[in-house]
C-alpha cells in the first residue's frame, strides 16, 4: 500500500509513461519484476468436443461447429 500511494503521489499514470519514455530499460526491468512467472491450473485432464458428422454441406457444417472468436482483435497502429 505504501509503494501504490507513493506512485499516486508521483503521478501514477502520467508518471508511468514518463518513464517509459524517458528510460524504457528501467520500465521494462519494472514489468519483467511485476508480470507472473507461471500460470497455474489444472490440466490433468483434456476436453474432447463431440461434433456430429457433417451432413449435406460440408462447408455449412465448418460454418456452424467452427470456433467463433471470443472479441474482437485489437487494430494495427499504422
Amino acid at each position: 500500500m505504501l509503494v501504490l500511494s507513493t506512485l499516486d503521489e508521483m503521478g501514477g499514470k502520467r508518471w508511468l509513461k514518463a518513464l517509459a519514455r524517458k528510460h524504457p530499460q528501467t520500465f521494462a526491468q519494472l514489468l519483467a519484476k511485476i508480470m507472473p512467472t507461471q500460470v497455474v491450473g489444472d490440466v490433468s485432464y483434456r476436453y474432447v468436443a463431440r461434433m456430429p458428422p457433417p451432413e449435406k454441406d460440408p462447408k455449412e457444417w465448418l460454418d456452424k461447429y467452427s470456433p467463433k472468436p471470443t472479441h474482437q482483435a485489437p487494430s494495427a497502429k499504422q
